[in-house]
């Protein structure tokens, strides 16, 4: 009986560590997208809407205005952001959670590109939660 409780322990140990090494290296992947998330909401949050204007592809850019995407978020209390959902598949990210903007919750959805190795915004999309 004994060595099928140690055979059984180490099996679940050995499942344990394979678990945890597919998480990592799940998150190890995505953290691009959740990097470039992080990034422009901390513009957001600093005032500076250019620079995460900045971080639009040219065919988002094409679709907002600079002015108009100014407008929607200069002088705007942007509060804590989590993460919920993070996923990156053949060369598009996106990014999914809730934000605060003067004090009320949306969920957000960020829509992620690679350009030339780099992760670009290509779409973005803010409910309000209530």
């Amino acid at each position: 009986m004994g060595r099928i409780l140690r055979f059984g322990l180490l099996g679940f140990g050995a499942c344990a560590i394979i678990s945890l090494a597919i998480v990592a290296l799940v998150f190890g992947l995505t953290q691009p997208v959740v990097d470039g998330g992080a990034a422009f909401f901390a513009a957001l949050k600093d005032g500076r809407s250019d620079d995460a204007y900045a971080m639009f592809t040219d065919s988002l850019a094409q679709e907002v205005s600079q002015t108009d995407f100014r407008g929607l978020f200069d002088g705007v209390d942007v509060g804590d952001w989590t993460v919920n959902s993070r996923q990156i598949r053949n060369g598009i990210g996106s990014l999914e959670g809730s934000v605060f903007f003067d004090g009320q919750e949306y969920r957000y959805l960020l829509r992620f590109l690679n350009i030339s190795g780099k992760w670009m915004i290509d779409a973005y999309r803010f409910e309000d939660v209530n």
